[in-house]
């Protein structure tokens, strides 16, 4: 089968959380953007929640790249309202890019490809909760045009 084209993956608050949709781009301007969005199954009588992370760096090599509140969003759309949250810019937020290899197509007319891996570390500032929003081992892979 074949793999899709975007992965993110990591343990949200303790729990394990996964992308639903996932998608990944690399612009001429070399502006790396990761977006998931992970969604609650409803069950009856339960609304259901979605949440969202966007991660947006300037990339030019693979490296640890600190992050700044203008560069992750993160919020969750559950019983029509959108709540989005704030970095805590107290905690170490990195975004880690551990490989950027070429894909390479000789034998097809299907353009080649990159392959961009890394893992990532964040915390979010929840006025509701003193602990705030932590994404801990957090781990991605999006394969992209090659430009």
């Amino acid at each position: 089968m074949p793999q899709p084209g975007t992965v993110v993956t990591a343990q949200k608050d303790g729990e394990s959380w996964n992308d639903r949709y996932a998608s990944g781009t690399l612009s001429t301007a070399d502006t790396l953007s990761v977006s998931a969005v992970s969604a609650t199954i409803p069950t009856p009588g339960v609304v259901k929640k979605t949440d969202t992370l966007n991660i947006k760096i300037l990339y030019t090599n693979p490296g640890t790249y600190q992050l700044k509140s203008d560069q992750v969003f993160y919020g969750t759309f559950g019983n029509n309202s959108l709540t989005s949250y704030q970095l805590d810019g107290s905690y170490n937020n990195v975004i880690n890019i551990t490989g950027y290899q070429r894909l390479s197509n000789p034998y097809s007319t299907v353009p080649d490809q990159i392959k961009i891996t890394g893992t990532f570390s964040l915390k979010f500032i929840d006025p509701n909760n003193p602990s705030g929003i932590s994404f801990q081992n957090g781990s991605f892979y999006t394969l992209v045009p090659y430009l």
